[in-house]
């Protein structure tokens, strides 16, 4: 399926990308990295390393997700949901940086939002493998039966 499917519900389809555009954080070129690994904390401007322009794809790279939509690129942490729903809307998978993917780096304006997110997004984890797991432990049980 694709965010262009013209069997979808358009509704359906932007509200449900739209709420996921708007969890993302929005990378633009003046946007400050900051780097934890020891002292002093680094920070550099994003701009020199955005140059992809491709639309609709993603790449994850750990526990983030990178996506560029309207030639704007926007990272969210990873999730399974967010993973498969971004699939579910047409991007595919592609070969960029992701911002923020590597262990100690942060947006410095918006290091606090980020760290929510990422806390976020670890107890989402948590509840799709509690599920996952779940649905494993019935299908055992109807195929014993």
């Amino acid at each position: 399926m694709s965010i262009r499917d013209e069997n979808r519900p358009e509704g359906f389809v932007k509200e449900r990308f739209f709420e996921l555009y708007r969890n993302s954080l929005h990378i633009k070129p003046q946007t400050l990295v900051g780097y934890e690994f020891g002292f002093p904390i680094v920070e550099f401007e994003i701009s020199p390393i955005l140059r992809r322009k491709d639309n609709y794809v993603y790449c994850r790279d750990g526990n983030v997700i990178g996506y560029i939509w309207d030639d704007e690129l926007s990272v969210i942490p990873f999730t399974n949901t967010a993973l498969h729903f971004l699939m579910e809307m047409g991007f595919y998978e592609s070969q960029f940086f992701v911002p923020f993917s590597k262990e100690g780096t942060y947006p410095v304006l918006e290091k606090q939002r980020w760290e929510n997110m990422m806390n976020e997004a670890q107890k989402i984890l948590k509840k799709e493998e509690e599920l996952s797991q779940a649905i494993k432990k019935a299908m055992a049980l109807t195929s014993a039966r």
